[in-house]
């Protein structure tokens, strides 16, 4: 394998002239000083690693220069794609589709780079904890509004919870939570700790008090100080693994470095890589890495499944100089490395990134900044400590035995002529055209609108909208309001514009004022039993409104069963078998390849990329169906459908412009929907579709039948 080298040089002459070449190697944290060393460091390991680098995801790399592309690679590959780049300062734009969070900024597909801030962004993206001259501020991503957390300190350590949707930080009067639904602020203790990282499940905390690590349960509030690790010598953001059992971190002068080595070498590159055990053992510290003198790690990234850890490695010593041999400069070698995380075997990568901010290919859905609270002036403590810790918070839509009140169930809608409310909205329906009706109006209004794509219709619905009396004003958007129907499918409002004609979304309702607007769908042609939805944020409980007398929808009977077919690879199921977790069905209707699959692809996007060389294009259309009993709605996106090698390891997702029909859909129980997927996988190679949806079951489907 090869590796990455860059030298940054010092020598004898006056300090000034050595701090200014230390300059040229700021992208590696490098500063002047001099110790002993060797020369580039190769790998050692002594028994081959055991992970197979294709079952992780893409791994993003941005440079850190706004005017520099976002960079994809492949790591089983080592092949890099260099994605189109348009700097953009308004998030809106950006987060209107589905985007990454890569460190601190945002991108998308479709290209577009928001603007980094100098401040910790949260993981889903939509707030911002920045440390502003003894203060922590908190702000949206679109800057409405900012709220001032502490000015009690001078080093927060604002850590943030996996899930986005709470903040944890310290100052002088203890350690803090921030809920993000309420933006209150809650006491955790009131003693001096640094926050450091959470544990995946949000259930605890790793907090930091002088040289001792302790593991804060927020459940119990009980503490446990963690035995035998130095503290005062953790270096950067540790991260705790999936399973809640180990915690990675870079550790600081430790191990076999001297003291020598230690006083000139600085801590940003001088530190090793560690497991620390969460169990309570006496001997929980464990070296991931081979050691010696003057070689470190600078950065690293846990793989979401925990299995690898991709690492920046570096080794830096005295050599002759190439034009005064008498002279020694200071030489470093680094190269990003891929340790397996249960042994610490590693193999070197061919990639030369040995600086910028990386980030594992995470898409997130569409969101819409208007729903989030608004920063208000000042803090709201939350009195008396929540009894409900963070953990034991259900996501938006998780089952619940708690039946819905009345409106808020299918079964029970508001009645057609009555005047629906929500905690923001109060809202009724004046009129309803549809088909013939609903298309006359529309022509009458944009003669150039086209007619409904085949098999659908086109659905005018006129409400009158006020926010409710104890709200100030409420900015309506097109993430609002959707229609369902007997086919259980939420549809989302059409893209279409009706000039002249009545207001239109996207604009702010003043308290006391009413809005009446003509809300256009599109919808199946058959589709009866029409149900208006409105909610009051992206991913809340929806209302529901009945368009006709007597509408009802109630919980469809006989669904699917749960079955086996496709638990593993080797029982994956043939194209038209159904594969059946508790929650959703799966099946492959059609799937194109090679020249078949490029044309439809280049089709829906003249700017479209060919596969990589030695990769061929897969595009499936697939059917699916959500068979379990929670209300919904239930999303699914692309990045629920993935390219699997015949031993179920998952293949590098493809970022491309999908064909119509996509597999973006939102379905409630009895919802089905068909759409396009495109997958990408060696030459030759016949993948699987491998379909998982949020912590659920995943299943595995053969694109062409058994034997064929």
């Amino acid at each position: 394998m090869t590796s990455y080298q860059s030298t940054s040089s010092y020598n004898q002459f006056p300090l000034l002239l050595c701090c200014l070449m230390g300059l040229l190697w700021l992208g590696l944290g490098l500063a002047c000083g001099s110790s002993g060393g060797s020369g580039a460091w190769q790998p050692a390991s002594h028994t081959a690693p055991g992970f197979d680098l294709a079952a992780q995801p893409a791994l993003f790399i941005r440079v850190l220069d706004n005017w520099q592309p976002l960079i994809m690679v492949d790591l089983a590959t080592s092949t890099e794609t260099r994605l189109p780049r348009e700097l953009v300062y308004d998030p809106t734009l950006l987060l209107a589709n589905e985007y990454q969070v890569v460190g601190n900024t945002l991108t998308n597909a479709q290209g577009q780079l928001l603007a980094a801030d100098d401040a910790l962004r949260s993981p889903n993206g939509l707030w911002l904890a920045e440390q502003r001259q003894g203060s922590l501020l908190l702000r949206r991503a679109d800057h409405a509004g900012m709220l001032t957390l502490s000015t009690r300190g001078e080093s927060f350590f604002p850590t943030w919870s996996p899930d986005g949707q709470w903040l944890a930080y310290g100052d002088s009067q203890g350690v803090w939570l921030v809920s993000l639904a309420d933006l209150t602020v809650r006491p955790l203790t009131p003693n001096r700790y640094h926050p450091l990282a959470w544990s995946q499940d949000n259930r605890q905390l790793l907090l930091r008090y002088e040289d001792k690590l302790i593991i804060f349960n927020l459940e119990t509030q009980a503490e446990r100080v963690i035995a035998g690790v130095d503290g005062g010598q953790l270096l950067g953001m540790p991260v705790w693994s999936p399973d809640g059992r180990v915690i990675y971190t870079r550790y600081g002068n430790q191990g076999q470095l001297t003291i020598q080595a230690a006083a000139n070498q600085p801590d940003e590159v001088m530190a090793r890589l560690i497991a620390i055990q969460t169990d309570g053992g006496h001997n929980p510290l464990r070296y991931l890495l081979p050691g010696s003198q003057d070689q470190g790690i600078a950065a690293f990234l846990l793989s979401p499944d925990g299995t690898i850890i991709v690492a920046r490695h570096f080794i830096c010593g005295l050599r002759p100089s190439g034009l005064i041999p008498f002279i020694r400069t200071r030489q470093c070698t680094g190269s990003l490395i891929a340790v397996e995380a249960s042994t610490g075997h590693y193999v070197t990568l061919p990639l030369s990134y040995l600086s910028g901010e990386m980030a594992w290919a995470r898409p997130q859905p569409a969101a819409n900044l208007a729903a989030l609270p608004i920063p208000p002036e000042a803090v709201t403590f939350a009195t008396p400590p929540p009894a409900t810790p963070p953990a034991t918070i259900p996501p938006p839509s998780a089952p619940t035995s708690t039946p819905l009140p009345d409106g808020f169930d299918r079964s029970r809608p508001f009645a057609f002529g009555t005047t629906a409310t929500t905690t923001k909205w109060e809202f009724t329906v004046l009129e309803m055209l549809r088909d013939a009706a609903a298309m006359e109006y529309i022509l009458a209004n944009n003669p150039l609108t086209p007619p409904p794509d085949p098999g659908q219709t086109y659905v005018l619905v006129s409400v009158i909208i006020t926010p409710t009396a104890t709200q100030e004003s409420q900015t309506l958007n097109h993430f609002h309001f959707g229609l369902t129907g007997a086919q259980n499918i939420l549809y989302r409002r059409a893209a279409l514009t009706l000039s002249g004609g009545p207001p239109q979304l996207n604009q702010e309702i003043a308290a006391g004022q009413s809005l009446t607007l003509w809300l256009p769908f599109q919808i199946a042609a058959g589709e009866t039993d029409l149900l208006l939805t409105l909610v009051d944020d992206p991913l809340g409980q929806p209302a529901f409104l009945a368009l006709e007398p007597g509408v009802a929808i109630n919980h469809p009977p006989g669904l699917p069963m749960a079955n086996e077919i496709g638990l593993t690879p080797d029982a994956a199921a043939n194209p038209g078998e159904w594969a059946i977790t508790q929650e959703w069905g799966i099946t492959v209707l059609e799937a194109l390849r090679d020249e078949a699959a490029w044309e439809r692809i280049l089709a829906a996007n003249q700017f479209n990329k060919p596969p990589a060389e030695g990769s061929h294009y897969w595009l499936v259309r697939v059917g699916f169906q959500y068979v379990g009993t929670a209300p919904g709605p239930h999303r699914v996106f692309d990045s629920h459908f993935r390219a699997a090698d015949s031993g179920g390891r998952l293949l590098p997702q493809v970022i491309i412009v999908t064909p119509e029909p996509t597999v973006a859909a939102a379905l409630f129980p009895g919802g089905r929907h068909e759409g396009w997927v495109v997958l990408t996988a060696p030459l030759r190679a016949e993948p699987l579709l491998h379909f998982k949806v949020g912590n659920g079951e995943a299943r595995y489907l053969r694109l062409v039948n058994s034997g064929q």
